[in-house]
């Protein structure tokens, strides 16, 4: 393993922009087999026939950042780490300072979804000092790949995910029942007590912002806009919920705005207000 780790590489010094695309274990062998500074961009696309490779777990210290290759920092690496699950399995790592075009892309295309997986291989990155928080997360309705959210929770209890800010949701163009917005609800459903005698921690207690894209056109179908009022609903017990746990959020943006007139009208009654935490508990 060691000798697949530090290999006799090949330097590549004046290397400024690294794009990798390759099925199974292709692309962690290539880049166990190169050496590049840390000022690179890079963007990997990993393929798989089955789930996750476990070669891709040592992708982190095959890159210049692991914290065997370089000395880490407290704070991470990166400044921003952007997490989307929604039509795709993909993460970004945006840099620190004066290093606009320092950058860390990575798709994930297995042809099965395992949140398992995902979770080893993000604490993976933050285990080498990558980054310390996660800034951003994506969620949309069931499609290919993440067709089951059910997992999701240890991918929740992730230390990065404590300092989660900012929630999308991505709503599909045209829903009939509830069901097709199961990843979506389920996720809700993870982040809200269990009941009202329920007051253990909650997950992402640092969340502050919503954002809903409801995308396209729901067309005339009266089962569409049941279900859409539905989840409405259950987006304003969210809220309440959070709200009445003590972990308000202070911001929700919809989008289009002049289609969710109604909706913000009533997220924004729930809302809290920077400080006003501070100040019931002092």
């Amino acid at each position: 393993m060691e000798e697949f780790l530090r290999p006799h590489r090949v330097p590549l010094p004046h290397l400024r922009r690294l794009v990798l695309s390759g099925k199974s274990h292709s692309v962690p062998l290539l880049l166990s087999q190169i050496d590049f500074p840390t000022s690179v961009g890079i963007s990997l696309c990993l393929e798989s026939d089955e789930s996750f490779r476990p070669s891709w777990l040592f992708i982190p210290r095959l890159l210049p950042w692991g914290t065997e290759a370089r000395i880490p920092q407290t704070d991470g690496h990166f400044e921003q780490f952007d997490l989307d699950l929604g039509y795709k399995i993909q993460f970004n790592m945006t840099a620190k300072g004066d290093y606009p075009a320092l950058h860390l892309d990575i798709m994930c295309v297995p042809k099965e979804f395992d949140m398992g997986h995902l979770h080893d291989f993000l604490e993976a990155f933050y285990t080498q000092g990558y980054f310390k928080r996660v800034s951003s997360l994506t969620v949309a309705p069931q499609s290919h790949p993440v067709t089951d959210f059910r997992g999701v929770e240890k991918l929740l209890d992730l230390p990065g995910m404590h300092g989660l800010h900012k929630l999308y949701l991505s709503m599909s163009p045209c829903i009939f029942d509830l069901n097709d917005c199961g990843n979506v609800v389920y996720l809700l459903g993870q982040l809200v007590p269990a009941s009202q005698d329920d007051h253990g921690p909650l997950k992402l207690p640092g969340l502050q912002h919503l954002v809903l894209n409801r995308r396209g056109f729901l067309g005339p179908y009266v089962s569409g806009i049941q279900a859409m009022r539905k989840f409405e609903d259950l987006l304003v017990m969210f809220f309440n919920a959070r709200r009445g746990h003590g972990f308000p959020l202070f911001q929700f943006t919809a989008l289009p705005v002049d289609s969710a007139e109604e909706l913000t009208r009533r997220v924004e009654q729930i809302l809290g207000h920077p400080g006003s935490d501070d100040k019931a508990k002092s």
